[in-house]
C-alpha cells in the first residue's frame, strides 16, 4: 500500500521505489502529484477527488485517508469489515461528535476543556494499544493546526523509562501537561497502570488531564480520538491567537527540499 494525500510525499515515493525493487504487489492511493502520474502510467491504484475537503489540507482529510485504507484492506479480505459494519461504527461515533462542536459550551465540551488545559503547556499525550495510531494523529493535529508543541508516549512502554525522567529539568514540571486517553477496551493490566502513572506525575508536581473514550468499538474509539484532536487543536489555535490553516514552515521546508532536488 503506497498512500500519499498530495502524491508528492518524499518518503512514500521512496517506499514505492523500494517496493518495485522487491517486486512486491503494489496499490497506490492519492489525490494527485507524482504518485497519480505513476498510476496513470500503469501502477495499480486509485486517484480520488477530495470534494468534501474544502480547505484542501492533508490535515483536514484524515477521513479520506483512513476510509481509503480501510476499503482497500476490506476488499482485499485482509480485514473483516463490510460496508454495513463500517456504517454501524460511524453511527456509533457520530453520537459522540456533537459534544465537540463549537455551539456546545465548555462545561459540556471535552475538546474545549482539553484545549484550555493545554494552553501554555507542552502537551504529553498518553495512550495504549488500538488508540496509539489515533493519538499519533491527535498529536500531529495539535502540532499543525494549533501550532503548538506536543508529544506522545505509549503506556506501558513509558513506564520503563519516562517515570524516572519527570523531575528534571526543574522548570519542566510546570510547563508539561499530561493527557491520559483511557479506554475500557485496554487490557486489564494496562488499565491498572493509568491511575498509578497519573498519581506518580501528580506527586512530582505536574498537571494531568483525563479523557475517557465513550464509543464502544475499537474503530469508533479511534475515530473519536481523531475527532477530539481536530476540535481540540482548533480551539487551542484560537486560544493561542494562531491561524489554524496556513503551514508556513512546512511550505518553506518543501521549497528548500525541492531546490536541493533540482541541484542533485
Amino acid at each position: 500500500m503506497i498512500a500519499s494525500y498530495s502524491g508528492n510525499t518524499e518518503e512514500t515515493l521512496s517506499c514505492l521505489k523500494k517496493a518495485r525493487q522487491a517486486k512486491a504487489m503494489i496499490f497506490g492511493i492519492t489525490t494527485g502529484g507524482k504518485l497519480a502520474g505513476e498510476i496513470k502510467r500503469g501502477l495499480l491504484g486509485f486517484v480520488f477527488k477530495p470534494k468534501y475537503n474544502l480547505l484542501g489540507y492533508p490535515k483536514t482529510a484524515i477521513g479520506y485517508s483512513l476510509g481509503a485504507l480501510l476499503a482497500f484492506l476490506a476488499k482485499s479480505q485482509l480485514i473483516n469489515l463490510d460496508d454495513k459494519e463500517f456504517i454501524k461504527q460511524l453511527e456509533e461515533f457520530k453520537k459522540i461528535q456533537p459534544q465537540f462542536l463549537p455551539q456546545t459550551p465548555t462545561s459540556k465540551n471535552p475538546a474545549k476543556k482539553m484545549a484550555h488545559f493545554l494552553q501554555g503547556k507542552i502537551g504529553v499525550l498518553i495512550a495504549s494499544q488500538h488508540l496509539k495510531g489515533a493519538t499519533w494523529a491527535l498529536r500531529n493535529e495539535i502540532n499543525e493546526i494549533a501550532h503548538s508543541f506536543c508529544l506522545f508516549f505509549d503506556l506501558p512502554e513509558m513506564n520503563h523509562h519516562l517515570v524516572e525522567a519527570l523531575a528534571n529539568p526543574e522548570g519542566a514540571k510546570a510547563i508539561l501537561g499530561y493527557v491520559f486517553l483511557n479506554s475500557n477496551n485496554y487490557f486489564s493490566r494496562v488499565k491498572i497502570r493509568y491511575p498509578i502513572t497519573q498519581k506518580i506525575i501528580q506527586k512530582i508536581g505536574s498537571k494531568t488531564y483525563q479523557y475517557q473514550v465513550q464509543s464502544l468499538s475499537k474503530l469508533a474509539q479511534a475515530l473519536e480520538i481523531i475527532q477530539l484532536g481536530g476540535f481540540t487543536a482548533l480551539y487551542l489555535s484560537a486560544l493561542n491567537s494562531q491561524d489554524p490553516g496556513p503551514e508556513p514552515w512546512i511550505i518553506f521546508l518543501k521549497k528548500q527540499l525541492a531546490a536541493h532536488e533540482k541541484k542533485e
